[in-house]
């Protein structure tokens, strides 16, 4: 490479550098008026600003793990999923993605949830949330079993049997009194 080649490479490489911090610094400054908005409750602007933020870099994780919480909040929850998708193909080891995946299909798709705990913590094994979580599926797990349980399930039938109406009336007083009606 001539020295002219080489002034021109590192004129571009500087150029592009200082090209990439002012997007950079553009982009935390809109990521940062969101997070603003959004302690305010004002949502749909926080939500603007995410997407703006975006626009400008669409590799910032942390807009796009802001805007999958406001996503959840408004029920979008596959459009929240897609989001944390989005981050973890950009930042693999981000914990917080994991931990959002793992939350939004705690209800919906609990294998795939503790899936996402278990990723979380190869990352970190000591974070409380992720343990938390997996301790709480861990439970459900367990009560399950024992729901399916036939000696359970049989020892609820044998003291059911024994319950009259007056019993559960006095149980459960004016629940019942509305059926009765």
């Amino acid at each position: 490479m001539t020295e002219e080649e080489y002034v021109f490479v590192m004129t571009v490489l500087n150029n592009m550098e200082t090209k990439y911090s002012d997007i950079n610094y553009k982009s935390e400054l809109l990521k940062e008026e969101g997070n603003k908005l959004f302690k305010d409750n004002n949502l749909e602007a926080a939500f603007e600003k995410y997407n703006e933020t975006l626009s400008i870099d669409p590799c910032n994780v942390n807009a796009l793990i802001n805007r999958s919480i406001i996503l959840q909040k408004q029920n979008q929850i596959k459009s929240a999923m897609k989001d944390c998708l989005n981050g973890l193909e950009i930042e693999p080891s981000n914990l917080k993605l994991y931990k959002r995946l793992a939350y939004l299909n705690q209800e919906t798709n609990p294998e795939l949830s503790l899936k996402y705990v278990k990723k979380g913590l190869l990352i970190d094994e000591s974070d409380k949330t992720l343990n938390d979580m997996l301790n709480l599926s861990k439970m459900s797990n367990k009560n399950t079993d024992i729901l399916n349980n036939s000696d359970f399930t049989g020892s609820i039938d044998d003291l059911l049997k024994d319950i009259n109406t007056e019993d559960l009336s006095k149980m459960f007083g004016s629940v019942i009194n509305k059926f009765k009606k």
